[in-house]
């Protein structure tokens, strides 16, 4: 906005370019690949994670977005294969 003030239209159209192509490209697809590298989650999970993070905290939600959307499904995975479900069985047979 300051270069269209200023008259400066070239300068305003990289400017406006630059924000598009490069800072949106490293904000949307590099930082989630980083994130994603040590973790294993797909990156589609830590994409939402990171945008879901930034609407419901802000900035400090690109780094609280990931790790919670992780916990809640790791126990959303330990929850649906709970060993108990699997270890049921009959009753011990008695003996008499």
């Amino acid at each position: 906005m300051w270069f269209l003030y200023q008259g400066s239209y070239g300068w305003a159209i990289f400017i406006i370019l630059w924000g598009i192509f490069v800072i949106s490209s490293i904000d949307n697809i590099i930082k989630p690949y980083l994130i994603s590298r040590e973790g294993n989650l797909s990156m589609l999970l830590i994409v939402l994670g990171v945008t879901g993070g930034i609407v419901a905290f802000g900035f400090i939600g690109i780094f609280i977005g990931p790790p919670i959307l992780a916990v809640g499904i790791t126990l959303i995975q330990l929850w649906t294969s709970s060993p108990a479900a699997e270890t049921k069985s009959a009753p011990p047979a008695r003996y008499d």
